[in-house]
Protein backbone atom coordinates (compact mmCIF):
# COMPACT_ATOMS: atom_id res chain seq x y z
CA UNK A 1 0.00 0.00 0.00
CA UNK A 2 2.42 2.78 0.90
CA UNK A 3 4.78 1.44 -2.05
CA UNK A 4 1.71 2.35 -4.14
CA UNK A 5 1.20 5.63 -2.59
CA UNK A 6 4.91 6.40 -3.35
CA UNK A 7 4.88 5.16 -6.95
CA UNK A 8 2.01 8.04 -7.28
CA UNK A 9 3.25 10.61 -5.77
CA UNK A 10 6.41 9.91 -8.14
CA UNK A 11 4.51 9.54 -10.85
CA UNK A 12 2.24 13.24 -10.17
CA UNK A 13 5.62 14.89 -9.86
CA UNK A 14 6.75 14.30 -13.23
CA UNK A 15 3.22 14.80 -14.60
CA UNK A 16 3.11 18.37 -13.27
CA UNK A 17 6.75 19.50 -14.20
CA UNK A 18 6.29 22.87 -15.86
CA UNK A 19 8.64 22.30 -19.28
CA UNK A 20 9.44 24.84 -21.84
CA UNK A 21 9.61 22.42 -24.47
CA UNK A 22 8.24 19.27 -24.08
CA UNK A 23 11.23 16.22 -24.47
CA UNK A 24 13.83 19.57 -24.40
CA UNK A 25 15.56 21.46 -21.22
CA UNK A 26 13.74 20.77 -18.11
CA UNK A 27 13.12 24.31 -16.48
CA UNK A 28 12.87 24.04 -12.43
CA UNK A 29 11.19 26.50 -10.76
CA UNK A 30 11.88 24.96 -6.93
CA UNK A 31 14.51 24.01 -5.37
CA UNK A 32 12.42 20.52 -5.08
CA UNK A 33 12.23 20.35 -8.24
CA UNK A 34 15.82 20.44 -8.74
CA UNK A 35 16.89 18.83 -6.57
CA UNK A 36 14.47 15.66 -8.12
CA UNK A 37 15.76 16.38 -11.25
CA UNK A 38 19.44 16.14 -10.13
CA UNK A 39 18.81 12.76 -8.60
CA UNK A 40 17.45 11.16 -11.13
CA UNK A 41 19.80 12.24 -13.65
CA UNK A 42 22.42 11.03 -11.00
CA UNK A 43 21.34 7.23 -11.21
CA UNK A 44 21.61 7.08 -15.33
CA UNK A 45 24.24 6.40 -17.52
CA UNK A 46 24.47 9.68 -18.79
CA UNK A 47 26.77 10.99 -15.83
CA UNK A 48 30.00 10.26 -15.39
CA UNK A 49 31.06 7.26 -12.52
CA UNK A 50 32.50 9.91 -10.37
CA UNK A 51 28.85 11.39 -9.90
CA UNK A 52 26.63 8.61 -10.39
CA UNK A 53 24.07 8.60 -7.11
CA UNK A 54 25.66 11.93 -6.26
CA UNK A 55 22.72 14.38 -6.92
CA UNK A 56 24.78 17.40 -4.55
CA UNK A 57 28.07 17.49 -7.08
CA UNK A 58 25.66 17.15 -10.66
CA UNK A 59 24.16 20.31 -8.91
CA UNK A 60 27.51 21.43 -8.52
CA UNK A 61 28.75 20.73 -12.19
CA UNK A 62 25.83 22.14 -13.66
CA UNK A 63 26.27 25.41 -11.65
CA UNK A 64 29.96 25.40 -12.49
CA UNK A 65 29.23 24.71 -16.14
CA UNK A 66 26.98 27.03 -16.43
CA UNK A 67 29.36 30.26 -14.79
CA UNK A 68 31.57 29.18 -18.11
CA UNK A 69 29.31 28.77 -20.58
CA UNK A 70 27.78 24.95 -20.60
CA UNK A 71 24.28 23.48 -20.68
CA UNK A 72 23.63 21.41 -18.46
CA UNK A 73 24.14 18.26 -19.65
CA UNK A 74 27.41 19.24 -21.41
CA UNK A 75 29.07 20.25 -18.01
CA UNK A 76 28.57 16.91 -16.89
CA UNK A 77 30.60 15.01 -19.70
CA UNK A 78 33.04 18.17 -19.68
CA UNK A 79 33.98 18.87 -16.24
CA UNK A 80 36.30 16.51 -14.51
CA UNK A 81 37.50 16.67 -10.69
CA UNK A 82 41.44 16.08 -10.23
CA UNK A 83 42.83 16.06 -7.06
CA UNK A 84 39.90 17.92 -5.56
CA UNK A 85 39.89 20.43 -8.42
CA UNK A 86 37.47 21.29 -10.79
CA UNK A 87 38.99 21.20 -14.28
CA UNK A 88 37.71 20.45 -18.06
CA UNK A 89 38.60 18.07 -20.30
CA UNK A 90 40.81 20.03 -23.51
CA UNK A 91 37.95 19.47 -25.88
CA UNK A 92 35.46 21.41 -23.42
CA UNK A 93 37.99 23.86 -22.74
CA UNK A 94 38.37 24.00 -26.41
CA UNK A 95 34.71 24.41 -27.13
CA UNK A 96 34.37 27.10 -24.92
CA UNK A 97 37.05 28.93 -25.94
CA UNK A 98 36.06 29.05 -29.67
CA UNK A 99 32.87 29.66 -28.64
CA UNK A 100 33.98 33.16 -27.21
CA UNK A 101 33.11 36.36 -29.16
CA UNK A 102 36.72 37.05 -28.28
CA UNK A 103 38.15 34.14 -30.30
CA UNK A 104 39.48 35.31 -33.86
CA UNK A 105 40.96 31.59 -33.93
CA UNK A 106 42.89 29.14 -32.89
CA UNK A 107 45.73 26.90 -34.89
CA UNK A 108 47.81 23.63 -32.87
CA UNK A 109 49.62 20.94 -34.01
CA UNK A 110 47.94 18.04 -34.33
CA UNK A 111 49.48 14.90 -31.84
CA UNK A 112 50.97 13.29 -34.41
CA UNK A 113 52.87 16.51 -35.49
CA UNK A 114 53.53 16.89 -32.08
CA UNK A 115 55.10 13.89 -31.59
CA UNK A 116 57.28 14.27 -34.63
CA UNK A 117 58.51 17.61 -33.95
CA UNK A 118 58.96 16.92 -29.88
CA UNK A 119 56.44 19.64 -28.95
CA UNK A 120 53.35 20.96 -28.68
CA UNK A 121 52.13 24.35 -30.12
CA UNK A 122 49.22 26.03 -30.18
CA UNK A 123 48.71 29.52 -31.27
CA UNK A 124 45.08 31.81 -30.51
CA UNK A 125 44.41 34.76 -31.96
CA UNK A 126 42.18 37.73 -30.49
CA UNK A 127 39.79 39.79 -31.95
CA UNK A 128 40.78 43.05 -30.16
CA UNK A 129 44.43 42.20 -30.36
CA UNK A 130 47.14 42.43 -33.47
CA UNK A 131 49.54 39.80 -31.74
CA UNK A 132 48.37 36.25 -31.67
CA UNK A 133 49.55 34.48 -28.42
CA UNK A 134 51.65 31.00 -29.29
CA UNK A 135 52.71 28.60 -26.43
CA UNK A 136 54.73 25.38 -26.95
CA UNK A 137 55.17 22.46 -24.63
CA UNK A 138 58.29 20.30 -25.63
CA UNK A 139 59.15 17.31 -24.48
CA UNK A 140 62.19 18.62 -22.88
CA UNK A 141 60.02 20.21 -20.75
CA UNK A 142 58.16 17.05 -19.92
CA UNK A 143 60.90 15.14 -18.98
CA UNK A 144 62.19 17.96 -16.32
CA UNK A 145 58.54 17.55 -14.89
CA UNK A 146 59.29 13.42 -14.65
CA UNK A 147 56.52 12.67 -17.29
CA UNK A 148 58.38 11.33 -19.72
CA UNK A 149 60.06 7.86 -19.60
CA UNK A 150 58.10 5.15 -18.97
CA UNK A 151 55.08 3.74 -17.49
CA UNK A 152 54.50 4.10 -13.53
CA UNK A 153 55.21 0.96 -12.01
CA UNK A 154 53.24 1.80 -8.87
CA UNK A 155 49.34 0.41 -9.69
CA UNK A 156 48.05 3.05 -7.74
CA UNK A 157 49.87 6.00 -9.51
CA UNK A 158 47.92 6.73 -12.81
CA UNK A 159 50.60 10.21 -13.12
CA UNK A 160 52.71 8.35 -16.27
CA UNK A 161 50.32 6.79 -17.98
CA UNK A 162 48.78 9.18 -20.26
CA UNK A 163 52.22 10.10 -21.11
CA UNK A 164 52.83 6.65 -21.90
CA UNK A 165 50.36 5.65 -24.02
CA UNK A 166 49.58 9.15 -26.03
CA UNK A 167 52.34 11.08 -25.43
CA UNK A 168 51.54 13.25 -28.81
CA UNK A 169 48.44 13.95 -27.45
CA UNK A 170 49.52 14.96 -24.19
CA UNK A 171 52.05 17.57 -26.02
CA UNK A 172 49.10 18.91 -27.71
CA UNK A 173 46.78 19.05 -24.61
CA UNK A 174 49.63 21.21 -22.42
CA UNK A 175 50.26 23.81 -25.14
CA UNK A 176 46.65 24.19 -25.97
CA UNK A 177 46.02 24.63 -22.24
CA UNK A 178 48.66 27.07 -21.67
CA UNK A 179 47.87 29.11 -24.87
CA UNK A 180 44.08 29.16 -24.37
CA UNK A 181 44.57 30.38 -20.59
CA UNK A 182 46.84 33.15 -22.01
CA UNK A 183 45.45 34.68 -24.76
CA UNK A 184 41.63 34.70 -23.38
CA UNK A 185 41.26 34.20 -19.80
CA UNK A 186 37.82 35.78 -19.55
CA UNK A 187 36.91 32.41 -21.64
CA UNK A 188 37.90 29.87 -18.94
CA UNK A 189 38.41 32.30 -15.72
CA UNK A 190 41.35 30.83 -14.49
CA UNK A 191 40.00 26.80 -15.07
CA UNK A 192 42.64 24.10 -15.62
CA UNK A 193 42.70 21.58 -18.31
CA UNK A 194 42.02 18.12 -16.90
CA UNK A 195 44.91 16.91 -19.01
CA UNK A 196 47.01 18.90 -16.91
CA UNK A 197 45.75 18.87 -13.56
CA UNK A 198 45.97 14.82 -13.99
CA UNK A 199 49.64 14.78 -14.25
CA UNK A 200 49.96 17.17 -10.20
CA UNK A 201 50.40 14.86 -7.53
CA UNK A 202 48.04 14.68 -4.82
CA UNK A 203 49.08 16.18 -1.33
CA UNK A 204 47.88 16.07 1.56
CA UNK A 205 47.81 19.81 3.57
CA UNK A 206 45.62 18.39 6.15
CA UNK A 207 47.45 19.91 9.55
CA UNK A 208 49.37 17.12 11.51
CA UNK A 209 48.10 16.58 15.12
CA UNK A 210 50.83 17.08 17.83
CA UNK A 211 50.45 13.55 19.89
CA UNK A 212 49.14 14.42 23.56
CA UNK A 213 52.21 14.49 25.78
CA UNK A 214 51.57 13.25 29.27
CA UNK A 215 53.98 14.37 31.88
CA UNK A 216 55.29 11.31 34.06
CA UNK A 217 54.98 10.62 37.77
CA UNK A 218 58.67 12.21 38.85
CA UNK A 219 57.59 15.79 36.59
CA UNK A 220 53.87 15.72 38.31
CA UNK A 221 56.01 15.47 41.73
CA UNK A 222 58.04 17.90 40.93
CA UNK A 223 55.06 20.31 39.75
CA UNK A 224 53.47 19.59 42.76
CA UNK A 225 56.51 20.54 45.08
CA UNK A 226 56.64 23.76 43.47
CA UNK A 227 53.17 24.90 43.51
CA UNK A 228 53.13 23.63 47.62
CA UNK A 229 56.34 26.27 47.90
CA UNK A 230 54.80 28.64 46.53
CA UNK A 231 51.77 28.40 48.46
CA UNK A 232 53.71 28.35 51.51
CA UNK A 233 55.79 31.75 51.32
CA UNK A 234 52.13 33.68 51.67
CA UNK A 235 51.27 36.55 49.52
CA UNK A 236 54.20 39.07 48.47
CA UNK A 237 54.97 41.66 50.39
CA UNK A 238 53.28 45.53 49.93
CA UNK A 239 56.12 47.59 49.80
CA UNK A 240 56.11 50.50 52.57
CA UNK A 241 54.66 53.71 51.81
CA UNK A 242 56.38 56.54 50.47
CA UNK A 243 57.66 58.73 53.86
CA UNK A 244 56.31 62.07 53.41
Amino acid sequence: MEENQEKQKVVATRESRPLSKVGFTFLPETWEQLYNYAKEISQTDFVPNDLRGKPGAVLAAWQFGQEIGLAPMAALQSIAVINGRPSLWGDGALAIVRSSPLCEYIHELAPDQALEKGYGECTVKRHDDDVPITRRFTKAMAEQAGLWGGKSKDPDKKKFEPWYNYPGRMLQMRARAWAMRDAIPEALRGISIREEVEDIEPRDITPKEEPLKIPSESAMGKLKESLKAESNKGPPSQPDPPKE
